[in-house]
């Protein structure tokens, strides 16, 4: 028998036996025959397998790094195979090894990955979910006393009974820009008017549109805070700070403000030219018409009987050639609106 035959008794297995422990197909191919014909040339290696001389080396080189072979120092060099039962169950061991650490990295790189996934501890969350009407008073006020530039605004009931001017009027003595959307609705709240008065002597623009969607508040077209539940704020906000969104809640605002109208009923400054009479109380009056209130309860507003109420809603609807209350007070806040455009 010469070096380049296996013992006659001993078969080269056609299965995978050591894919498990990570050798490739090569490598097992030369070590089963290294172990079945030991003392092989890498030249005997390359006629047995049908391998390149190359793809032997590299075998035979992997196979020695894995202490599965051993070189024997003749010339030719020869390959001699490490006994099965001593090679393998060591390089199981290595393995084990191998794969606890791999373990322990995965742990490790899994906690670089939640620290990176995080908000930095000093940047802002994009968005932030608020609860309770407490909180959420506080970080609007938080919002309004940071601004900068404008402060816009969509107002419609519920409100939360928070004192609006406390941080508006302040922040207009200070150059801030207060523009804001009213449904009408919210000006039948019985405390909107006065604070309205307020506001409005201090600067805030004020506009009506008959249907506003949704409460919300943006602070320098870079945070914005609206309701989860249009009727429930307390329920829970949101706090936006995620530019795409808030540019398109700006955008939105600015469609909405170029379709409403502007509201001055309530202005000490500015009374409408074009009404019958120019005292406080028929403007008010056009700012409750359009609001929607019944007789009795504009009546109570007024402090006014019905029947004195009802004189001077047939005296405000002939002027302005109106069928209807809602019609007369609409009719109003409309020719006010152009009669701005005329002189501008």
């Amino acid at each position: 028998m010469t070096v380049l035959d296996p013992a006659p008794d001993h078969k080269m297995p056609t299965e995978r036996l050591l894919a498990p422990i990570g050798l490739t197909e090569t490598q097992e191919q030369v070590y089963v025959l290294l172990v079945c014909a030991p003392r092989l040339t890498v030249d005997d290696v390359v006629e047995r397998l049908g391998l390149s001389p190359r793809a032997a080396r590299e075998a035979l080189s992997a196979l020695r790094d894995d202490e599965l072979v051993a070189e024997v120092d003749t010339r030719p060099r020869r390959y001699l195979a490490t006994p099965p039962d001593i090679a393998i169950p060591a390089l199981v061991l290595r393995r084990q090894e191998e794969l606890q650490r791999a373990r322990l990295a995965a742990v490790h790189l899994s906690e670089l990955a939640r620290t990176a996934a995080a908000p930095h501890e000093n940047a802002p969350e994009m968005l932030e979910l608020l609860t309770g009407g407490d909180t959420i008073l506080r970080r609007l006020d938080q919002m309004q006393r940071a601004a900068e530039q404008q402060v816009c605004a969509l107002v419609r009931p519920p409100v939360l009974n928070e004192p609006v001017e406390a941080a508006e009027v302040p922040n207009l003595a200070r150059g801030v820009s207060y523009r804001a959307i009213y449904d009408p609705t919210a000006i039948a709240v019985p405390v909107t008017p006065d604070v309205l008065r307020t506001v409005m002597r201090a600067g805030e623009q004020t506009r009506i549109f008959p249907h506003v969607p949704t409460k919300m508040v943006l602070v320098d077209s870079k945070v914005a805070l609206i309701p989860l539940v249009t009727h429930d704020p307390a329920a829970g906000c949101l706090l936006v700070r995620a530019p795409t969104i808030v540019d398109t809640l700006q955008m939105f605002f600015e469609a909405l403000w170029r379709q409403s109208t502007p509201l001055t009923a309530l202005s000490p400054d500015k009374p409408p030219r074009y009404l019958p009479e120019s005292d406080g109380q028929t403007n008010e009056l056009i700012l409750l018409l359009t609001a929607g209130l019944k007789d009795d309860a504009i009546a109570r507003r007024l402090g006014v009987s019905s029947r004195t109420l009802d004189r001077r809603l047939h005296a405000l609807m002939r002027s302005l050639a109106a069928r209807t209350r809602f019609q007369a007070g609409w009719q109003a806040a409309l020719r006010f609106h152009q009669s701005l455009r005329s002189d501008s």
